[in-house]
């Protein structure tokens, strides 16, 4: 434990001093062992590139270190390199079949080149080999559930859940097969465990508005989409779910009796999301009146 923290502050020395991955390749006196832990810290600091440097360097000394090949791979995938981390992995997977880390990744990979019947068979042969992986089985159930077999993807996600019960990913798309099932009450059991293991999964709150808006619960959704676009600004989905509830609720009090507070809402709605036809067409017209208001009053 003491020699890997003084490896680590070593490479965060370096770090900081600029240049940490030539400066180790260059002198060459580091051992393998000290090499692949400034590599794997790389990683986890997101210095993909310095982390390519240095597990390159390693493949080069190393041609059969599996775990260098695989690093270097994903150290591309994360530069956005898709070709060459694919073409990576593939090479680790051809000649060990039974390294899953490199199968699930080639699958992965594949997927986002849109090769799904390839992705497809990699993630058939890794449960071949290994019937009990839960990234397989998850992957593989979001192939089919894209390709409209929820039953089998719903399968899928239940023998993943059961070998990692901890994902709340697989709990996540296990709600979304359920849903395209019809089968609304497991869906949102599955949306409640997804959210008892990570409360800031927006996929989940945002399909847990629309669950509690169908029901009659304007506040519990309005609740959900607001926590979406706290924790993501930017989801253009939430903001058109809040920004239209919003508008709803202005509406509502208007025709009410209540114009100063429907007034607000409306205002709100369109800060929201300024794009909300209804919103601002309501605003407008409100305007209108108040101008014709004034007008037969003089």
């Amino acid at each position: 434990m003491v020699r890997i923290t003084a490896i680590v502050a070593t490479a965060m020395w370096l770090f900081l001093a600029g240049g940490v991955a030539a400066q180790a390749m260059e002198s060459g006196h580091e051992t393998t062992m000290e090499l692949l832990v400034l590599g794997a810290d790389l990683q986890y600091q997101g210095l993909a590139a310095e982390a390519e440097e240095v597990f390159a360097g390693l493949v080069e000394r190393d041609p059969d270190n599996v775990f260098a090949r695989n690093q270097l791979a994903l150290a591309r995938a994360r530069q956005g390199k898709f070709e060459q981390a694919l073409e990576g992995f593939s090479q680790v997977f051809a000649v060990h079949p039974e390294n899953s880390f490199s199968g699930v990744w080639r699958s992965v990979l594949l997927l986002a080149l849109d090769r799904v019947g390839e992705a497809r068979a990699t993630l058939e042969q890794i449960l071949t080999l290994d019937p009990d992986n839960a990234d397989a089985m998850y992957y593989l159930g979001v192939i089919h559930w894209a390709q409209r077999d929820s039953l089998e993807a719903v399968r899928l996600f239940l023998q993943a859940q059961a070998v990692n019960g901890h994902s709340p990913h697989t709990h996540f798309r296990l709600a979304l097969a359920f849903r395209s099932l019809g089968m609304e009450a497991n869906a949102r059991l599955e949306i409640h465990r997804t959210l008892a293991l990570d409360p800031g999964h927006t996929g989940a709150l945002n399909v847990l508005g629309w669950m509690v808006y169908t029901q009659g619960d304007w506040t519990g959704a309005q609740t959900c989409w607001q926590r979406v676009v706290d924790l993501d600004p930017s989801n253009g989905d939430a903001r058109a779910n809040l920004a239209r509830i919003l508008t709803w609720r202005g509406l509502t009090v208007v025709h009410q009796g209540d114009r100063d507070q429907g007034l607000e809402l409306l205002q709100e709605a369109l800060a929201v999301n300024p794009g909300d036809r209804a919103a601002s067409y309501a605003l407008r017209t409100m305007h209108q009146e108040n101008i014709s208001t004034v007008s037969s009053e003089r």
